[in-house]
């Protein structure tokens, strides 16, 4: 990106810097204005409170747009940053390393976006301000990296003394909350079962949804639905689909319809073989709502919950509170330093890593109660849970080969469907990925995919739109106050 280092070009203003976290836009309007303060910019992913926190900041303080800038800066800064997780394979082969987010490249976690953010912040400050500015980061590690930068560069540089989100707590006060959220989430397993036996009616909608997910409560909302781990589904002729489950899966007439893998299930069927699926419920329908509803249909299921115990859902949880890859501090992706980036989105995410962990365990108790299909088969996007269970089913059951449907979004800063040349033989990929197309086996091939691992095929998720009437829309007869549909397809 080509910085000139301490060189400052432009005219240098006053500069602050401070953390989302502890603004509050409605409140720092006489403290922005006593600073001088003339614009702003937002130096991070929230984009819905960048807009909220836009409306909320006077309106003789404006907020500098980047989008340009972070726009070729993310093209500039894609393949090193794939280059740069193959290094870190190449030092973390593990379970427990591609179980994490870092090693699966996961756009939707926030490392790559924050890393193209803090590449543009710095080119800014390189430039120079002509006006009074301040920065607004989103994580701690942007945030000191941000300051320390323009502290390097010579620029007049200060944290915003703003009004907290919670204020007039000290800072042992807000140590005492983070203590008492962290308790929250260490609860007793004890305290899940007693709420779960309760009647739902007596419950609060807050301590539903924070129970929902849960896997100690899952277990017992199953072991009172009467649910057992079931076995014996193994044989050439026995396919399994791991999918998703929230409220699309069930039509008006309680049958179950799959959103993600489309007919795959039927399709199957008619060819011979024996089908069942996985289900993992996700948190916009209530769990004990959506296990009702999938027991009430013909499919065959296997709740993952009733795989695993209590004692080793908390080694999931252990190992991921052990989890210390090897990142070397001088880490960065062309200019821009990635090292507390990176240990800021691992520990980030170390609750999701518990649960990428837990596809070990699945896989394994699966196979003891003679659970070994064929195939399996899963929604493929490119996610840590997903390379878990590759990583597992070759481990506990290597007869059974692992193919991934690409039912995902097609885009090249999708970044987890692109393997790192470092990878190759190391990350449990797939035996065989098919993709809804041509264009993205080709843009898969083009991005290092392995031709034998890659086959075209349809979008079955997607064949509603050629079961509708798409004949040519007369303009001149068109009622504007219904709605049209449109279909658009974009290549990135």
């Amino acid at each position: 990106m080509g910085f000139a280092g301490n060189a400052v070009l432009g005219v240098v203003a006053m500069l602050y810097v401070t953390l989302q976290a502890e603004v509050n836009p409605r409140r720092l309007s006489n403290e922005l204005e006593a600073k001088g303060i003339q614009q702003w910019l937002y130096i991070g992913e929230d984009s819905t409170w960048c807009v909220r926190a836009e409306a909320a900041m006077p309106k003789n303080i404006s907020r500098m747009s980047i989008a340009d800038c972070l726009h070729d800066t993310s093209w500039e800064l894609r393949q090193p940053y794939i280059d740069w997780i193959g290094e870190m394979s190449q030092l973390n082969d593990s379970l427990e390393w591609w179980a994490s987010e870092l090693a699966a490249k996961n756009p939707y976690y926030n490392l790559f976006i924050r890393i193209c953010l803090l590449g543009v912040a710095r080119q800014l400050i390189t430039a120079g301000f002509k006006r009074s500015t301040l920065i607004v980061c989103s994580s701690q590690a942007l945030y000191r990296e941000v300051l320390c930068f323009a502290i390097d560069c010579g620029i007049p540089a200060r944290k915003l003394l703003s009004s907290s989100i919670f204020p007039g707590l000290s800072g042992v006060g807000r140590l005492g909350i983070r203590y008492l959220r962290g308790a929250y989430r260490r609860m007793p397993l004890l305290a899940d079962r007693m709420l779960a036996r309760l009647p739902l009616g007596q419950l609060s909608e807050r301590i539903k949804r924070s129970l929902d997910c849960r896997p100690s409560y899952r277990r017992q909302v199953l072991a009172d639905m009467g649910v057992k781990s079931k076995g014996d589904f193994s044989g050439d002729d026995a396919i399994l689909l791991f999918t998703w489950v929230d409220s699309r899966n069930f039509g008006t007439d309680g049958t179950y319809r799959d959103p993600h893998l489309g007919q795959l299930a039927e399709l199957l069927r008619e060819r011979g073989f024996r089908v069942a699926y996985v289900p993992r419920v996700l948190f916009t329908i209530a769990y004990d709502e959506a296990v009702n509803a999938l027991l009430k249909t013909d499919e065959r299921f296997f709740f993952p919950e009733r795989y695993m115990e209590d004692s080793e859902w908390q080694t999931c949880l252990k190992r991921a509170r052990q989890f210390a890859p090897v990142i070397p501090e001088d880490s960065s992706i062309g200019d821009v330093p990635v090292y507390r980036l990176a240990q800021e989105q691992v520990d980030e995410h170390r609750y999701a890593l518990a649960g990428s962990l837990s596809y070990e365990t699945l896989i394994a108790n699966m196979v003891s109660r003679g659970v070994q299909p064929r195939q399996i088969i899963h929604p493929c996007e490119g996610h840590s849970w997903e390379q878990a269970l590759a990583y597992a089913v070759r481990r506990y059951s290597p007869d059974t080969s692992v193919v991934g449907y690409d039912a995902g979004v097609f885009s090249p800063l999708v970044l987890s469907m692109y393997p790192a040349k470092d990878e190759y033989g190391l990350r449990p990929l797939p035996e065989r990925i098919v993709t809804h197309g041509p264009l993205h086996s080709e843009a898969l091939l083009a991005g290092g995919a392995r031709q034998e691992n890659i086959k075209s095929g349809c979008g079955l998720r997607h064949s509603y739109l050629w079961k509708e009437n798409t004949s040519p829309i007369d303009v001149s007869v068109v009622d504007y106050e219904r709605p049209i549909r449109v279909l658009v397809a974009p290549g990135t």
